[in-house]
């Protein structure tokens, strides 16, 4: 099972400025663990992204440059046309429905008590970074234990025989 999955802008702008666990997410979507996912985003996204780095974490331009090219490169940006109206106490969290809509994602991760509270969104579930690492890290041991790579201890007993 490859997994499709938009990550919330609070998610990328703790990645990006933070790290902890929305970090450790990017480096599975950049590819350099044993499981990968697809990172799907939208212009949407990025703006908001480079738009609160700025504003709020006082980044340069050069700085957001490279972050948004960084993201660019690792995940797929989708624009979106179908305009959704969920979620009406935060109209900005509707956006990143569209953007896991259109990249007819399997997850949306998320740390923001509107996206939260649905659960889930025409079967895509959204839960929060802590949740999709346990999925992440399942899907690692699944698969090292598959392909035999998994490194198991040998347990000694008292008088020097494997047991």
């Amino acid at each position: 099972m490859y997994l499709k999955v938009v990550l919330d802008t609070n998610v990328l702008v703790s990645a990006l400025h933070f790290g902890g666990k929305p970090r450790t997410i990017m480096v599975y979507a950049h590819g350099r663990t044993t499981y990968r996912f697809d990172l799907f985003l939208s212009p949407f996204i990025l703006n908001e992204l480079s738009r609160i780095l700025s504003e709020k974490f006082f980044w340069s331009v050069p700085r957001l440059e490279r972050a948004t090219q960084i993201l660019v490169k690792w995940g797929d940006v989708v624009s979106t046309r179908k305009s959704i109206s969920v979620i009406a106490a935060h109209n900005d969290d509707n956006r990143i429905l569209e953007c896991a809509v259109k990249a007819q994602a399997n997850l949306i991760v998320s740390g923001d008590k509107h996206l939260l509270n649905l659960k889930e969104y025409e079967g895509i579930k959204i839960m929060t970074p802590a949740q999709f690492l346990k999925i992440l890290e399942k899907l690692r041991w699944a698969r090292s234990t598959r392909n035999g790579t998994r490194k198991t201890r040998c347990r000694r007993t008292p008088h020097g025989k494997s047991g």
